[in-house]
């Protein structure tokens, strides 16, 4: 399997639930050195399901065998553990440019610089999302190009998110959006991320695969 530029890599089951995340590194053709934050020998198997994020290639799913399981202490009463990861097969292959979206509903605050140079907030609500960028409502009037932070938790970590609107979207009254947004006067704005570090893609393309595992469980 290819592998040029990843780092981090979610692990599962083989029926696809959700075990730990783990840093990946010595990476061959064949196989990979995958390190756990924790001890992992009560819900490891050696059969599971990873899914690598490549900041090159895009999201790549392949069931992969662990072997030589390890723990050792990093500090006093700190363990870490890890094993070998060998590649088996490909499950699933995502290209960077057809990143998965799934739909969402989660409120946000949204910062930004107004006409007149002053700092604003607003509320909005990130109605979907994937690794390239979001499309959120909010009452707030924003013209093509704008650029806002908000703030998005993925999982248990705590994101503040850079995006620039493309796309302005006017919701009608037959479209199933966040509750009320046609009554309240909301707008859609489709947007690209811009100044993403590689922890906050890792981040949110994690969020989005396991959030797409458990809509396709439901």
């Amino acid at each position: 399997m290819l592998l040029k530029d990843c780092h981090k890599a979610s692990i599962y089951t083989v029926d696809k639930d959700y075990l730990c995340d783990a840093h990946v590194s010595r990476i061959t053709d064949s196989s990979a050195l995958f390190t756990f934050d924790e001890p992992g020998a009560d819900y490891l198997r050696s059969e599971v399901l990873a899914t690598f994020y490549d900041n090159k290639m895009g999201l790549i799913s392949c069931y992969c065998r662990l072997s030589c399981y390890k723990e050792y202490a990093v500090s006093p009463g700190i363990w870490h553990s890890s094993a070998i990861c060998t590649f088996g097969e490909v499950v699933t292959s995502l290209q960077r440019r057809n990143d998965l979206k799934v739909r969402v509903n989660i409120p946000t605050l949204l910062s930004y610089t107004d006409e007149e140079g002053s700092s604003s907030r607003s509320e909005g609500t990130v109605l979907d999302i994937s690794a390239g960028g979001v499309f959120i409502s909010c009452s707030r009037e924003f013209s093509v190009g704008q650029i806002f932070q908000f703030s998005f938790k993925a999982g248990q970590k705590n994101l503040l998110l850079t995006a620039e609107v493309l796309r302005i979207h006017t919701f009608d009254q037959t479209e199933s959006v966040s509750p009320a947004d046609s009554d309240m006067g909301m707008t859609g704005y489709g947007c690209r991320f811009i100044h993403m570090t590689s922890y906050e893609e890792s981040a949110v393309r994690s969020f989005v695969f396991q959030q797409d595992s458990k809509n396709k469980r439901i």
